[in-house]
């Protein structure tokens, strides 16, 4: 898989690793936290652990594509697609407040239904969905997601 570099408004997305999961954790915890009591909801996570405990799942299972987000070198969200067969999900999306509103969320959900379409795909083509992981590394290889191009579809385009 390529290097992923930053694009013109210095968001750079990569794949999750567990070596994110305390920063994943915080913003999480803190973005959901936040819309909760924005809108008078009871807290979906009501305790940072519950939410280290969800990250540590997602970014630890080889059924679970993961994107990060960072600017300037500092991660301030992430995205997860849910890949099972024969229906995939998505999220948490979850953007640092001090991110959003400049389409950071935007970008990693355009990189996960990239993803997503692309392995229906292959699937539909018939072709193994078993080995997961290496099924990423080739659904990633010679793409770019540094919003520079290099992609072969935007969600845009996609029929529902």
């Amino acid at each position: 898989m390529p290097s992923p570099t930053a694009s013109a408004d210095g968001v750079r997305l990569r794949p999750g690793s567990p070596a994110d999961l305390e920063v994943c954790a915080r913003i999480c915890f803190e973005a959901f936290g936040d819309i909760n009591r924005r809108h008078g909801f009871p807290p979906e996570m009501p305790v940072p652990e519950a939410t280290a405990g969800l990250m540590n799942m997602v970014l630890n299972s080889p059924h679970v594509y993961g994107v990060v987000a960072e600017v300037g070198g500092r991660v301030v969200g992430s995205n997860f697609l849910w890949e099972a067969e024969p229906v995939m999900g998505i999220g948490p999306i979850t953007v640092d407040m001090s991110a959003q509103a400049r389409s950071v969320g935007k970008r990693m959900m355009e990189d996960v239904l990239r993803i997503g379409v692309r392995w229906k795909d292959r699937v539909e083509a018939g072709l193994d969905s078993s080995d997961t992981a290496n099924e990423r590394e080739s659904l990633d290889d010679g793409v770019t997601r540094d919003g520079e191009g290099g992609q072969s579809e935007s969600p845009g385009e996609l029929e529902p």
